[in-house]
């Protein structure tokens, strides 16, 4: 039976023009969706690189030297005042021939204030209060280099951390511009109305985490439940074979503990076909009468994650479905929209 079903799937061409392909709507779908993709790994990639780019903490400027403020009070040179002593030994000798008395010691009167005035500079004793004051400056430099040192050693710690962090909590790429790589796989059963009948669909999940964040991926559901559809001409009862698949992109947008969302998208397409069914020779697909019919899907979903381990993980799924191309069978496209609701179980390094 299910070889059967599978020889009356459509091929590549086929496929495309069971998605609808010809219709300008379709193709602006497709398009859209797409563009979301883009869109979607674009900012994934911009928010790596804007964390990979960021600068480090930039150390503060240093303290002015504490060799400036003694500078500043200087009128340490008066001692040279003193040197207007030579002037009253030149005139306060009333005698003529003490002239060539001052005439010798006038050298000795310039020198003095030259020698005068180069010691304050080269080694100034400092007062009571500058030595104070440079004291409690090199304190203070002191002090904030230990607090700069601090403040590094805590942001490393935090990097770190963050780096080797179990589970959810990173940022994709991290500040140091490195991207971790896991991967996981489950199983996944929704609760669904198809032709307006409930029913109940299982399906399968795999795919690549990104910093234990962004996952890319494909997935597949198909129905389980036998939803009765429309009787053959010759009033024979049938069964509704229904299914799709696609890719599926996620990533997480809250939490940063064991539990947490994540939002995202399946795009793909799938196919219907209708099965006789007896209760002597169970289904059977209708091989003269009838032929499977594609058409397009989009499912945004939410998923909510919970961690029971580093390699194993439970949730529960929301999903709105989104089809177009179902023309066969009287069926038609709000037959097969609607939301779906379930759970999944799931394994892998998350």
């Amino acid at each position: 039976m299910m070889q059967a079903f599978l020889r009356k799937l459509p091929g590549p061409r086929a496929l495309l023009l069971y998605l609808g392909w010809q219709s300008p709507r379709v193709r602006l779908v497709w398009a859209a969706g797409l563009g979301l993709l883009i869109a979607l790994l674009v900012a994934t990639w911009a928010e790596g690189v804007a964390w990979a780019a960021e600068p480090g903490v930039a150390p503060p400027a240093p303290p002015p030297p504490p060799a400036a403020t003694p500078s500043a009070p200087t009128p340490a040179a008066t001692p040279s005042a003193p040197t207007p002593a030579a002037a009253p030994s030149a005139s306060a000798a009333p005698v003529p021939d003490a002239a060539p008395a001052v005439t010798p010691a006038t050298p000795a009167a310039t020198a003095a204030p030259a020698a005068t005035t180069a010691a304050p500079v080269a080694s100034a004793p400092l007062s009571d209060e500058q030595r104070e004051q440079q004291e409690e400056a090199a304190q203070e430099a002191a002090e904030r280099k230990q607090e700069q040192e601090e403040e590094r050693r805590e942001e490393e710690e935090e990097r770190a951390e963050a780096e080797h962090r179990d589970g959810p909590g990173t940022l994709l790429g991290g500040k140091d511009g490195k991207i971790d790589f896991g991967g996981y796989g489950g199983i996944t059963l929704l609760g669904t109305q198809v032709a307006n009948q409930w029913g109940f669909m299982m399906g399968g999940e795999a795919g690549l985490l990104l910093d234990h964040r962004f996952s890319i991926g494909g997935a597949g559901y198909w129905l389980t439940s036998k939803v009765r559809g429309p009787r053959f001409p010759d009033d024979t009862a049938s069964v509704l074979g229904f299914g799709y698949g696609g890719l599926l992109l996620h990533y997480q947008i809250v939490g940063d503990g064991p539990i947490y969302l994540s939002l995202g998208s399946l795009i793909g397409g799938g196919a219907i076909a209708l099965f006789e069914y007896s209760e002597e020779e169970g289904l059977e697909f209708n091989d003269d009468e009838q032929s499977a019919n594609g058409f397009f899907v989009v499912e945004p979903s939410v998923k909510v994650h919970a961690n029971l381990t580093r390699w194993m993980r439970l949730g529960l799924d929301g999903a709105y479905r989104f089809v177009h191309g179902v023309n066969s069978y009287g069926f038609e496209e709000k037959d097969f929209r609607g939301w779906s609701f379930g759970g999944h179980m799931q394994f892998g390094w998350f």
